[in-house]
């Protein structure tokens, strides 16, 4: 249809719009905080982003949970071709995989890892409302819900859209699709018609692009921002000895902190990057020991103060407000927190 590519482009621009606007809204407190630039060794650094991000390094040591993980991280990776294809063939008319294998070995590793990621995403809902660990405490399980919805919609309507683009006929990658072949069989078996197949084809289509742009504008706002986050958040740990308070910047006069914005700029982007997966409360022997701290709730509590100052909101006491000081004073500063977080927060020093 010639009305396509504009009503996608208008689409996609809104959207990438409305990201952008979001994350700037975040992003503001860390912007105007105190610089805390981390950009020596920087192969090492890149190293460090590699095991972590690529390898799940520190979330393999929870292993069902990092197991799940890769799953959805690998699926996602895979998947990403599928949304180049939806979004370049209609931006751009003529824009095509075909050429490198859109219709052959990358239409079948998006079959299989379309499985992969629904199988990931089935591990991670059995994980959190059937086994639920205690680590889980305290977190946000509505967002929790609204993410497991876009991830499994996005993957759901791109198979449909697949499947019945093969029950319409003449779809040159029928037969690197054995998932989709095997959904249009049932789907011809119940008596689509071809004709029907291409409307629903086109259906699927928008119903695709939406949930993808959907996920987008959500992700500012949900705690799965760490997709974007985690990477360089990672590439800006302390390379330091182990056990070694980082130097409070110059330009704060002192030592400690009494506002928000009084923290480094790493210090805030940490509690952004925060993915509330618990496992530092898991390995505090304060929250063991039934002490009021968690390392969790304690990153999750000073990012909510630092969106409120950056929307101008009234802020509460950074000590005593924020943060209660039976929580600062119930910290061993074992590092135990910081040894186990997959995206290395730091959470003694903010503490300390």
């Amino acid at each position: 249809m010639p009305y396509h590519t504009p009503v996608l482009w208008l689409l996609t621009l809104a959207a990438l719009a409305t990201f952008a606007w979001r994350m700037t809204q975040l992003m503001r407190p860390i912007l105007r905080a105190p610089a805390d630039p981390r950009r020596d060794r920087p192969l090492e650094r890149l190293r460090g982003v590699v095991e972590a991000v690529g390898f799940h390094r520190r979330l393999l040591q929870f292993r069902l949970s990092g197991a799940l993980h890769l799953l959805i991280f690998s699926g996602f990776l895979v998947l990403f071709t599928a949304i180049i294809e939806a979004f370049g063939s209609v931006l751009i008319p003529g824009f095509s995989l075909a050429a490198v294998g859109g219709n052959s070995w990358i239409a079948l590793l998006q079959e299989i890892f379309a499985v992969v990621l629904m199988a990931g995403l089935g591990l991670a809902v059995w994980h959190r409302f059937v086994l639920k660990p205690a680590r889980f405490q305290g977190s946000n399980q509505g967002d929790a819900v609204v993410i497991y919805s876009l991830v499994a919609a996005v993957v759901t309507t791109m198979l449909l859209e697949f499947a019945t683009s093969v029950a319409a006929g003449g779809d040159p990658s029928e037969t690197w699709r054995p998932v989709s072949s095997a959904v249009a069989a049932l789907l011809i078996a119940a008596g689509l018609t071809a004709e029907g197949a291409a409307r629903w084809t086109e259906a699927f289509y928008w119903l695709h692009v939406f949930a993808i742009l959907g996920f987008l504008i959500y992700i500012p706002g949900s705690k799965h921002r760490h997709m974007f986050l985690a990477a360089p958040n990672v590439y800006m740990r302390d390379l330091g000895p182990k056990g070694v308070l980082p130097a409070p910047p110059d330009s704060r006069g002192k030592t400690g902190v009494s506002a928000i914005g009084e923290f480094t700029a790493k210090h805030l982007f940490d509690t952004l990057s925060c993915t509330e997966c618990g496992r530092c409360q898991s390995v505090c022997p304060a929250f063991a020991a039934g002490l009021p701290l968690s390392p969790k709730t304690l990153i999750m509590d000073l990012r909510d103060a630092m969106i409120d100052s950056g929307l101008g909101r009234p802020e509460l006491p950074l000590i005593g407000g924020v943060i209660s000081e039976d929580a600062l004073s119930a910290c061993t500063t074992c590092g135990a927190c910081m040894e186990v977080c997959p995206v290395h927060i730091e959470h003694v020093p903010k503490i300390v």
